[in-house]
């Protein structure tokens, strides 16, 4: 089979249901017509797995077939892809920024032809991908008569290294080359050695200041410091202003890791000077503060004043039913992007795509505090930064919603109903039923402020919706009430929470 057979069967395989061509294609940075030029070698080849590739009326295609069976060929494909050392795109524009940055010297284009073994127009377009990946951090690739090189500085490349760290799931660096493999297997192994030592001096930290950091917060500033770590190995050293050296010098955290600094060197093998000891000390003070000082005070003043400003932006759209929540978390979470942009930059959202393609009103309504928050932070917010922001937002709304408000009729005796309610209880979480009544006393004012209705027989009501419960109700009807009732749920919190469409 074809190298490009591989990735594109592997892609079909990544959707659950069905898909388009088109939708393959976009994945893959490649044609529609491209990838039905593979759909015949696709479909004899997944014939012995009793796999099928059918096209699906009004969605698309979809690979059918037992469960088992796909979970058989995608294993397949991944130790054939391993032992021929065959890269996806995404992967290969990994592994050419991986080499960029832990090399000194310019890498040459017949250099990643021979480790990545495709062509060099292949390798061209995979360098412009990885362009637009570095200008996230300003670090600039240019290409000469020697190869290729980076133009920046060490603190950008370090923030690139961590950020490309946690992209880079475990499965995919086991199939990068080997030095790669190896960088990424000291950096990201739970049990290697570094991360177990450097977690026991994160525990003491963390016990003397009273603080408690989530486990993503605790996996980026282990990736920081390991990082650092290696490239000081490498005679790699960053530099500091002197206005932020003059503010790191006297935080806590500089402090503290002052009086680690001989566990350092003995676990680790190097030693620290004063910029590198300010410069981590930063990454931990981007993270929690121990003291509020009369900068934090600022800080928190222009975090509430920018959540305030969002707050009454979103209020013009949706109706936000705990403001004040909304705005706390918003506050905490722009004082640490403050602090962040004080003295290093970093941000990674590993659910950032999930976010602009399933809730582009909300990730594009986070876009529109931009201009006041980058009157505060010098440089360039990313997407990852916008993500979080529409995160927030969306939580709001979340916890805005209000349950379906139901009234369960029934015509003989309350027993008849017992069974009913009991499942509606433990498995429509959408619903709350605010009354149990027989159909006789049925009337007008009852049904004020009641969205759905639940009976043991057939009625009608206007402006409610109605729903007849057998008396055994069996899975399939529950599992076909939940669905709607989900739509429903949805249908009703929309026309009540968003007030202005045109966002």
């Amino acid at each position: 089979m074809r190298p490009k057979t591989y990735e594109i069967l592997e892609s079909m395989l990544h959707f659950e249901g069905s898909f388009t061509y088109q939708q393959v294609a976009d994945e893959l940075n490649l044609t529609e017509r491209t990838i039905r030029n593979y759909v015949p070698e696709i479909r004899q080849f997944i014939l012995p797995y009793n796999l099928e590739l059918i096209a699906v009326r009004g969605t698309g295609c979809e690979i059918a077939g037992d469960a088992v069976n796909r979970a058989n060929l995608a294993g397949d494909l991944g130790r054939t892809r391993s032992q021929k050392r065959y890269y996806k795109a995404q992967e290969r524009v990994s592994i050419i920024i991986y080499y960029l940055l832990l090399n000194k010297n310019p890498i040459s284009i017949s250099f990643l032809t021979d480790k990545l073994f495709i062509a060099r127009s292949s390798i061209y377009k995979d360098i412009q991908s990885a362009r637009l990946w570095l200008q996230k951090f300003q670090i600039d690739l240019q290409i000469s008569h020697r190869g290729l090189s980076l133009i920046t500085g060490e603190k950008r490349s370090r923030l690139a290294l961590v950020n490309l760290l946690l992209e880079t799931d475990d499965y995919a660096g086991a199939t990068f080359p080997d030095r790669i493999k190896l960088y990424v297997e000291q950096m990201k192994r739970p049990d290697s050695n570094d991360r177990a030592a450097l977690n026991s001096l994160f525990s003491e930290i963390m016990v003397k200041s009273k603080l408690a950091l989530a486990p993503s917060e605790v996996e980026r500033l282990l990736l920081h410091f390991l990082v650092s770590f290696h490239r000081i190995k490498q005679d790699l050293w960053v530099t500091l202003q002197p206005e932020t050296r003059r503010k790191l010098k006297d935080s806590v955290w500089s402090t503290q890791l002052h009086e680690l600094l001989s566990q350092i060197e003995w676990h680790f093998g190097i030693r620290l000077n004063e910029t590198e000891l300010y410069y981590l000390s930063g990454m931990l003070l981007s993270s929690k503060f121990s003291t509020i000082e009369e900068s934090e005070l600022t800080i928190k003043a222009m975090a509430e004043e920018t959540a305030w400003n969002f707050y009454n932006l979103v209020a013009d759209y949706y109706l936000i039913k705990e403001p004040g929540l909304f705005i706390r978390g918003l506050s905490h979470h722009f004082q640490a992007l403050f602090r962040r942009a004080q003295y290093i930059w970093d941000c990674h959202n590993p659910m950032k795509h999930e976010v602009m393609e399933y809730f582009p009103q909300a990730y594009h309504l986070a876009s529109r505090i931009l201009p006041d928050l980058q009157r505060y932070v010098p440089v360039e917010i990313p997407d990852d930064e916008i993500a979080f922001i529409a995160m927030h937002l969306m939580a709001a709304l979340e916890r805005s919603r209000d349950p379906l408000q139901a009234l369960f009729i029934y015509d003989q005796t309350y027993s008849e109903i017992k069974y009913a309610l009991s499942l509606v209880e433990n498995h429509l979480a959408e619903v709350h039923i605010q009354k149990t009544i027989q159909a006789k006393e049925l009337n007008q004012p009852l049904l004020e402020g009641i969205d759905i209705v639940f009976s043991t027989f057939p009625i009608q009501l206007k402006d409610v919706h109605c729903f007849v419960f057998p008396l055994i109700p069996d899975v399939k009807f529950i599992t076909t009430l939940k669905s709607t009732l989900t739509l429903l749920y949805e249908q009703i919190n929309d026309q009540r929470l968003i007030l202005n469409q045109a966002i």
